[in-house]
Parts: structure tokens; C-alpha cells; sequence
């Protein structure tokens, strides 16, 4: 890709469980990141997995180096299909349902790598996104786990009973190593996003305790514990939401957050005027059903919340939940309007 990315597209799940068509993939377009357009009404999804768990949630985007297409990865899951979500965590699929692109436009059928089933006991794989390792040319992919209630004498490579992230990685999607525990908090941990940034990585996630932000040199690096070292090549700790903004009243009320960086268009000025790159941070107010709620920075590294806001964001007729956003460019953003929105 050599155009600049000018827009924004957001691909996502929708609604309450309460039809096939909410858990299914529809997908939005916004010139600023802040008033979003719905290509398609509810009950007309661009993309549908009707293999397995016949349905999915939490869909993530991502662009393939040089230019190769784009891959979409969703956990296979129907809370609809299932009539609840009992089950879901320790005996739901540990598969995901992964979607290839060349345009955006023509997507080809899904396929469903059974990434979780050589983790022992493991009983879902929920929620995952991936990020390009350019030093080894492949994708770390990561994911939630929830333990097979029944497995006893657990492992510590092993699901404990919670939610924990896993790390696997991949040339193609179809072919991955066998997965690692990447962060186990003894409290549930999911929801994982990762952006690079400033030599760094930087990540937030669904825990018990809100959710935190952190970062590290080594992306690799395993979390067990709230262990923080202080040591660059551990994951530090930040903040949390609550934390970057105490007269908010979110905690417990958000889950699903994701980063992205935002077009240079749309970089907030700073103190000379000149565009300082602006990060985006969406999470989903899950607890209370009223989908995304924006925040954004231009510092990661800011633990006081003086270069964070509260955005004011317009996301258009249907509900968005727990999605991603990928910056586009502005043929990409003609080409979907011109041939997918109806």
C-alpha cells in the first residue's frame, strides 16, 4: 500500500443475541473516526459463518504485509444457537473462524484452525487478534482460554480455571505452533488488543480489575502474576481506565477495548500546532448494553490522563460490539461503498 490511509473501517458483531443475524459480521465506514455509517441493516451481515457454532463474535482485521490482502479472525461462537452462554467458557469451540481478502470486497469462505485444543483442558478460544513480527515473518496470534471444568491437576501451561491468554503464531492462518500461556492474572484475563508503538509494545485487556494498560520490548514476554518488575523486557504496568479518568463510571462496565492509531488527518495538534499522532482506544460497555465508547491520546505512556479524552462518537444505526477498526485508504473506503453497502 502506497495512498495514505484517509478513513477508517469498522467490522463488528451486532445486537443481543437474540437472532442468528446478531452474530454474524457487518461492517462500517467513517472519513473521521468519529461519525461511523453502517454499509448494511441488521439482518444483512457482509460475512456469515454458518459452519460449527453457526455464528461469531468479537471479529479482528488486520492488513497483510506488502500489500498481500486482508485477514479477519473471529471466535466461533453462537450465544443465540446455544439458547444461553452456559457452556460457552469450559466446553465451547477452541476454534476460530478465519476470513482472507484481497480487496475488502470478495471474500472467500471461511476456514476454522482448531488453535486451543492442544492446550489441555482448554474449553474455548475467545476474542483473538494477531500483530505482523516483521523480524521472524510470521503473526503472533493471542487469545482467551477457559478451562474444561472437569480436567483435574492442571498445569501451569495449562488454563487454571479462569480466562487466560494464549500466544501461538503463523505464516498463513491455517498452519500455527502450539500455544503458550501468555498472561495469567489468577483473575480473568481476555480481550487482549496490541498496538507498536514508540519502539514498544503497548496492550489493554478485560480483567476483573478493569482494564489495564501496559507495556514492554518484548512482546513475547509471559505475564503471570501481578508481577510488576519494572524491567523493560517485562509487561509494566501504565494505568487503568478508571485510573486515566476517576469521574468516569466504568469499572466493570467495559470489555472488548481495542487500540489503533489514527489517520495523520485526524492527529491531535499540539502545543506549536503541528499534528502529534493521536491513539485510538474503543472498548465496549458490555455490562449495560449501549456499545463502544471512544477514548483517545497522544501519549501511551501518560498514567495521569492529561493526554487522554473522551470522544464524542456518533456510531451510526446499529449496535457495535466488540470489534476492530482498521485505517483504509480512500479508494479502499470507495470500493466498499460502491460494492458492498446495500
Amino acid at each position: 500500500m502506497t495512498d495514505p490511509t484517509t478513513d477508517y473501517l469498522f467490522v463488528h458483531f451486532t445486537g443481543f443475541e437474540q437472532s442468528p443475524d446478531d452474530e454474524q459480521l457487518y461492517f462500517a465506514l467513517s472519513h473521521d473516526g468519529r461519525v461511523w455509517h453502517d454499509l448494511r441493516a441488521h439482518g444483512d451481515p457482509v460475512l456469515r459463518s454458518e459452519q460449527f457454532e453457526h455464528g461469531v463474535r468479537d471479529p479482528y482485521i488486520i492488513r497483510e504485509p506488502n500489500g498481500t490482502g486482508f485477514t479477519i479472525l473471529a471466535t466461533d461462537l453462537s450465544v443465540y444457537h446455544r439458547h444461553g452462554w452456559n457452556g460457552t467458557i469450559n466446553h465451547g469451540s477452541t476454534r476460530l473462524a478465519v476470513w482472507h481478502s484481497d480487496d475488502l470486497v470478495d471474500w472467500g469462505e471461511p476456514w476454522y484452525p482448531d488453535v486451543a485444543s492442544p492446550i489441555p483442558g482448554a474449553g474455548c478460544a475467545w476474542a483473538p487478534e494477531a500483530i505482523w513480527d516483521e523480524e521472524h515473518g510470521w503473526y503472533a496470534v493471542y487469545f482467551a482460554v477457559g478451562a474444561d471444568m472437569s480436567t483435574t491437576n492442571l498445569q501451569p501451561d495449562e488454563p487454571n480455571g479462569s480466562m487466560n491468554m494464549y500466544m501461538t503464531t503463523t505464516r498463513d492462518f491455517r498452519e500455527f505452533t502450539k500455544p503458550v500461556k501468555w498472561i495469567d492474572y489468577t483473575g480473568a484475563a481476555l480481550d487482549t488488543t496490541v498496538i507498536a508503538a514508540n519502539g514498544r509494545f503497548y496492550r489493554a485487556s478485560s480483567t476483573e480489575g478493569g482494564i489495564p494498560l501496559e507495556t514492554c520490548s518484548d512482546l513475547y514476554a509471559p505475564s503471570i502474576g501481578h508481577d510488576a518488575t519494572g524491567r523493560a523486557d517485562r509487561w509494566q504496568s501504565i494505568a487503568t481506565v478508571d485510573g486515566l479518568f476517576p469521574d468516569g463510571d466504568w469499572f466493570g462496565k467495559l470489555e472488548g477495548p481495542e487500540l489503533f492509531l489514527r489517520n495523520r488527518a485526524d492527529w491531535r495538534p499540539d502545543a506549536n500546532g503541528e499534528p502529534t499522532p493521536t491513539w485510538g482506544l474503543m472498548c465496549d460497555q458490555f455490562r449495560e448494553s449501549k456499545g463502544y465508547i471512544m477514548f483517545s491520546t497522544t501519549d501511551l505512556d501518560d498514567a495521569t490522563g492529561a493526554a487522554w479524552l473522551t470522544e464524542n462518537i456518533d456510531f451510526g444505526t446499529l449496535v457495535k460490539r466488540h470489534g476492530s477498526i482498521l485505517p483504509i485508504t480512500a479508494a479502499e473506503a470507495a470500493r466498499l461503498r460502491e460494492r458492498v453497502a446495500r
